[in-house]
């Protein structure tokens, strides 16, 4: 994975470790097309005029401001389940959303927040389409 333009010196002490910084062991299975990105997203902020980035650092990473958010979520009754892995997510007939888990069991809820990779949410939800914009049911 050493670059030819700076060298495997280069990349093992410099870009390796901001790689495992950023996405851990998965680094080896990231898109070069998700680094650019990164990358190019973090230098706009240098081209759009304002000469100095408009980044942060949260103390204590996102794993800590997820804690306080679902805290604060389950303090009004939203109903959370971090780490859970899913089978599927459909629709009932009645409108609701129907969780079934590996284990088989089941469970309903009027909204459903899936935090995984697009492709992942689309393969649990085989009875969503993208229809014209929308997101439906069949």
């Amino acid at each position: 994975m050493a670059c030819s333009w700076s060298g495997k010196r280069t990349f093992e002490k410099i870009w390796l470790p901001l790689l495992k910084a950023k996405l851990g062991d998965s680094y080896t299975r990231t898109s070069a097309a998700f680094i650019w990105a990164t990358i190019n997203r973090l230098y706009a902020a240098r081209r759009s005029g304002l000469k100095h980035e408009l980044f942060g650092y949260l103390r204590g990473g996102y794993g800590r401001m997820l804690d306080v958010f679902e805290k604060n979520l389950a303090q009004k009754g939203v109903s959370i389940r971090c780490g859970s892995p899913v089978e599927s997510i459909r629709r009932t007939s009645d409108g609701q959303l129907q969780i079934t888990y590996p284990t088989g069991k089941q469970e309903l809820f009027d909204r459903v927040i899936a935090t995984m990779p697009s492709p992942v949410a689309a393969n649990l939800c085989p009875n969503f389409l993208i229809e014209k914009g929308r997101n439906t049911a069949v």
